[in-house]
């Protein structure tokens, strides 16, 4: 579809303003993908990492990861007037949602922002539920959190995440427009239809706020659980201290990654329901202060990508043994690799 296109904006961001932004998101990309593969990798290779609540988050930091990859090309190719004509219709439509396609055995699965937020928020949910039956309740779940059912309960998570995102998938629109003899290339959402604003907001709701306060309720009552548990034996049993002490040390890291999550994203999203509810304050922005919020909220939903793993770093004594084994393990097979070299090119040298 060919259109033509008679309207320009009157400001645009200098040269010195593209380039900050850019750099910023550069870093922000760079760490995001080095903090994310490296907790996945730390999960899948470090035997005693394998736990319920790492599994969770390993697909969290695989959600973060395909966020923090994809994410920033439209905004990027826009800020620097690149033309969209490299993506096509079907890639258009996975990254104008803020997502990825990826093909799977010949079936393409469009995976968007929206989804992205929707499986975050169902893994947290899931870590809550999990903890508030094995702390609160951890006599009548004996036997009920193993890793195939966790692994089988993810899984629906990621199913849910592909379905949410197909809507936003189909109002999506890859088109040309004609200005002054040049052909520019478009990609975008129809937010102007009434079906897609009204599904933006129930996501928004239904995958934000209500999750939010449900997860205040697991997680205030856990703590309350956790600071009425002090076992006689601690005085006698240094064990049950740790054990207490491990468990306290999970849970302050989990709601400091809930609150990362929150903090981020909560700008955005009542900003967004503000411009649905009140159409009237967009028109009344003017486009510098427009450009200015948008990046702003941007570059707060792409922290939430890139923080979790520095929390897990910095608050878990886990992660860290886990680096530590992981590293000396991959430098010891580098040295053994390569005396292994030396010895064989030692003994051919011999043999002539």
């Amino acid at each position: 579809m060919v259109a033509n296109y008679t309207e320009f904006e009157s400001w645009s961001p200098s040269l010195s303003d593209k380039v900050i932004i850019a750099v910023i998101f550069s870093c922000i990309i760079l760490t995001g993908v080095l903090g994310n593969v490296l907790v996945i990798a730390l999960i899948l290779f470090v035997r005693k990492m394998r736990s319920v609540v790492n599994l969770c988050l390993a697909s969290l930091a695989l959600a973060d990861l395909i966020v923090v990859v994809f994410l920033p090309i439209l905004p990027l190719a826009w800020l620097f007037d690149l033309d969209y004509s490299f993506m096509g219709t079907n890639f258009c439509a996975s990254l104008i949602t803020e997502g990825v396609s990826l093909i799977i055995v010949g079936v393409f699965v469009s995976s968007i922002d929206r989804g992205a937020l929707v499986g975050s928020t169902l893994i947290f949910l899931l870590i809550a539920v999990e903890r508030y039956t094995v702390l609160c309740r951890p006599l009548k779940t004996l036997g009920l959190w193993t890793t195939p059912r966790i692994c089988g309960l993810l899984l629906v998570i990621w199913a849910i995440t592909v379905g949410v995102s197909l809507p936003m998938g189909y109002a999506t629109r890859y088109e040309q427009w004609e200005y002054e003899n040049t052909t520019w290339t478009d990609c975008y959402t129809l937010y102007d239809e009434p079906w897609v604003q009204w599904y933006d907001i129930a996501l928004i709701i239904g995958t934000y706020f209500l999750p939010i306060l449900l997860l205040t309720l697991l997680y205030g009552k856990i703590i309350m659980t956790l600071k009425t548990q002090v076992p006689q034996s601690d005085t006698k049993c240094p064990g049950s201290r740790a054990a207490r002490r491990s468990r306290l040390q999970v849970m302050v890291m989990l709601v400091s990654v809930l609150l990362i999550f929150v903090v981020c994203l909560l700008p955005f999203k009542i900003y967004i329901l503000l411009l649905y509810l009140n159409p009237e304050l967009l028109d009344a922005m003017d486009y510098k202060s427009h450009f200015a919020m948008n990046w702003f909220f941007r570059l707060m939903l792409y922290l939430n990508h890139i923080a979790n793993p520095i929390v897990y770093f910095v608050m878990s004594a886990n992660f860290r043994d886990a680096f530590r084994e992981l590293f000396c393990s991959f430098c010891a097979r580098v040295s053994s690799d390569g005396e292994s070299s030396a010895t064989s090119h030692t003994i051919v040298t011999m043999k002539h």
